[in-house]
């Protein structure tokens, strides 16, 4: 699966959780603080691995082209 495509499905993953965020709070007044903190919680940790995932790919083709090159 292509950096791209993770980071396209992340987004969607986002919108779909905003939405049914905005939803809930327009539905439900007074819910707890926790909950909403748990799902940032969650995007932040697929985010982190998203990066972890994308920074290798990045410094393995880098050290392909360093390779390439002589250097």
């Amino acid at each position: 699966m292509s950096p791209h495509t993770i980071c396209l499905r992340v987004a969607l993953l986002i919108n779909a959780a905003a939405g049914s965020l905005g939803s809930r709070l327009k539905r439900e007044r007074g819910q707890g603080l926790v909950e909403y903190s748990l799902i940032l919680i969650l995007i932040a940790v697929v985010l982190v691995l998203i990066v972890g995932v994308v920074g290798r790919r990045v410094g393995n083709d880098f050290s392909n082209v360093s390779s390439g090159l002589g250097t």
